[in-house]
């Protein structure tokens, strides 16, 4: 301690105030008289003292008057004095002998309480074994205690455990204990025990020597939080030189500690935060509107917070760029990332021709499904990010986190995108039955191209579902599946959620679709069965069938546009669960794509069909009524055919300038097709009819 040289005023052994430097490395002024002339260190890169103030007790007892003797202007409390200039001090005030920029070292004034003869003194017995850092064995100097364990160390001692943890670990454990450290801070109660401990027994106080070199590792200034996380694996393991791990270690150090940027300066009770990409400091604030963490992971980033400071790189001070921490609206993305499909290079090139084949850019895409996204249109039950209620377009996110959204997104752009758009060896790929959650799919380059895995495994579906639902469930944007980035083990039957019609204001009186959206106004279930029976609500049959009411414009391809094929007061027949449920003027209404319409139909016998497109009908061969040794088979066992007459063809698909495309089936071909594809009706003779793609017919038989 140093004592400030007084002029003409009695000395006393009772300390009425203290000059405390914000730099340990320099001593505190103890004034023990009533007026005291300084004379002190004035920079933090000298240790050359220099006569710069005169402080005065004043008569209150708890604030002084402070006298500017120096040729430079003081600053009290962001006031400028000048020379021969007197200001009111109180505890708590700063005062620094010179601009901050130019070096100059900060005090705070600080008045000592009275001693109150009144007051009982506290007596702590306390074994000096329990005071002692269990990193160098003896008494605490500096103390530190870390949490949530609450042991307590040196603070050079656990300075450098934490810099040596953080370039060879993934977490900060607590030296004593192995518990993973989440803050540490100075704890000033401690070093008041752990001054009386060496002031009752000198034996076990330290060198000067030895202190020295103890300060020179001390990082911890202010309360810190430790961020723990992952680090990159190495596929080798090879040593890291001393020099090499050094430079590797966290600067502990901030920009705002000491230098004032866009109005804030950190003190001593500031909680620091630790960038989790570059491992630099930042000031934990709440005064603020800028985000300090992301959203998506919980981790702290020092991007956007440094950037609305103003504050600019420099080798003194880790700091982010902006890029790696900013809202989703604002980032551009050029790859796919490796995250994508469960990283399966095969099922990322696909949606990377899908893309092109299309005529947009990677860009475009996401930007279109974080539109989506942000209108509520997806599910995130099983978004693989935390708080996903509250990510909209404007949140900040770290690029892990935006990877795994793009992810999460381009996985609902393969699932809605219609099979006949896919690229041809796309199509002819069968199912994998664990979908994207195959395991198979890392290991073996070969399953992983020959099976589709952009979809909801079989093997994770309700098992109350027909396989035909489980096909076109893919397909609908009305039923809400699950998202590909949750373990296997995720077998759960909430997967599907059928969500209810939109209903529409009355005050809306016109309903007008876009693009080739069609509306179709959709006819009454049957209420009784064939012989009269009036069905519950429950048993009645979904309808497939209604009256369009109103199309779209239209949609461009190629330099062509293609008006929609079906006309206003066309009676329809589409697929079973395609389109979205409104409920319009009072009555149930179905928007849907041109391409969801499988035919027109003007009768009440589905023989009559007429297919659209590439749909094709067929009468299905009757299924074998006894087995080979002629026993008969009841309804249930009977295997389901997948033979049948083709009665009639659509038009054709179109091809990318918008032309029709024959189809290389016609009336009369007895054909094989794929078991479970297209929607299954019944004629008015009781024979079973089928309409489907003709992509889904394998083969002419003859």
């Amino acid at each position: 301690m140093e004592q400030g040289e007084g002029s003409g005023s009695k000395p006393s052994d009772e300390i009425w105030s203290k000059l405390v430097p914000s730099n340990n490395k320099f001593s505190d002024i103890e004034l023990r008289l009533d007026e005291v002339e300084i004379n002190s260190e004035v920079k933090i890169s000298s240790f050359e003292k220099q006569q710069w103030c005169k402080i005065t007790r004043n008569s209150d007892l708890s604030s002084a008057t402070l006298q500017n003797k120096s040729l430079n202007v003081i600053y009290v409390d962001g006031t400028d004095v000048s020379t021969e200039d007197t200001i009111t001090i109180r505890c708590g005030s700063e005062i620094i002998p010179g601009h901050v920029s130019e070096g100059y070292l900060s005090y705070r004034f600080k008045v000592m309480p009275k001693d109150d003869p009144s007051k009982k003194v506290l007596k702590i017995s306390l074994d000096s074994d329990h005071a002692k850092c269990s990193i160098c064995l003896n008494i605490w100097h500096d103390v530190v205690t870390v949490a949530p364990c609450l042991h307590n160390f040196c603070n050079g001692c656990f300075s450098e455990w934490l810099k040596r943890s953080q370039a060879k670990h993934a977490s900060v454990l607590c030296p004593h204990c192995r518990a993973v450290v989440q803050f540490v801070g100075r704890n000033h109660f401690l070093h008041n025990i752990e001054e009386e401990i060496l002031n009752s027994d000198s034996s076990l106080r330290r060198s000067d020597e030895e202190l020295a070199v103890l300060n020179t590792y001390s990082l911890i200034k202010s309360p810190l939080v430790i961020n723990n996380g992952k680090k990159p694996r190495r596929k080798r393991s090879h040593s890291v030189s001393e020099e090499d791990s050094s430079s590797s270690v966290t600067n502990l150090a901030c920009a705002q500690c000491g230098t004032e940027y866009a109005g804030f300066r950190c003190n001593q009770n500031t909680v620091h935060l630790q960038c989790h990409a570059c491992g630099g400091m930042m000031p934990s604030r709440t005064d603020i509107n800028i985000p300090q963490h992301c959203i998506g992971c919980d981790r702290a980033f020092c991007g956007a917070y440094w950037n609305s400071q103003q504050v600019t790189r420099s080798d003194s001070f880790h700091m982010c760029a902006f890029d790696t921490f900013k809202p989703i609206a604002e980032r551009i993305i050029t790859r796919i990332p490796f995250l994508a499909h469960e990283r399966n290079r095969h099922e990322q090139d696909i949606t990377e021709r899908c893309i092109r084949q299309m005529g947009k850019t990677l860009q475009n895409v996401v930007s279109e499904w974080i539109t989506k996204l942000n209108n509520r249109e997806i599910d995130r039950t099983r978004m693989p990010l935390n708080h996903t209620e509250m990510i909209t377009a404007g949140t900040h996110v770290c690029n892990d986190c935006f990877d795994k959204l793009v992810s999460f997104l381009l996985y609902w752009y393969r699932v809605s995108i219609p099979k006949h758009l896919l690229p041809a060896d796309a199509v002819q790929r069968e199912d994998c039955w664990y979908g994207y959650t195959c395991r198979t799919q890392h290991h073996s380059e070969d399953h992983a191209r020959k099976r589709n895995h952009s979809l909801l495994g079989i093997s994770q579906q309700p098992p109350n579902l027909s396989p035909r639902f489980r096909k076109w469930q893919l397909l609908i944007s009305s039923i809400v599946v699950s998202s590909p980035f949750r373990s296997s083990t995720l077998r759960s039957n909430r997967s599907l959620v059928v969500k209810s019609a939109t209903t529409v204001a009355p005050k809306y009186t016109s309903l007008k679709p876009l693009g080739d959206r069609v509306l179709v106004k959709i006819k009454a279930a049957e209420q009784k069965s064939a012989g009269g029976i009036l069905l519950p609500s429950t048993a009645q049959t979904k309808p497939q069938g209604g009256e369009v009411v109103a199309v779209g414009e239209g949609r461009t391809i190629g330099q062509n546009k293609v008006e929609i094929g079906v006309k206003t007061g066309t009676p329809v027949v589409y697929s079973k669960y395609a389109g979205t449920e409104v409920e319009f003027n009072g009555s149930n209404h179905l928007i849907l794509k041109e391409d969801d319409i499988v035919g027109i139909l003007e009768t009440e016998d589905v023989k009559d069909l007429k297919p659209l497109n590439d749909r094709v009908l067929i009468k299905v061969e009757e299924a074998e009524e006894t087995t080979a040794g002629g026993l008969l088979l009841t309804q249930a066992s009977k295997e389901k055919p997948s033979i049948g007459t083709v009665i009639a063809v659509g038009p054709g698909p179109l091809d990318e300038e918008g032309k029709r495309k024959e189809l290389p089936l016609s009336p009369g071909n007895t054909v094989l097709y794929s078991k479970y594809a297209g929607n299954d009706f019944k004629g008015t003779d009781g024979s079973e009819y089928i309409a489907l793609r003709a992509s889904d017919v394998m083969a002419v038989l003859s």
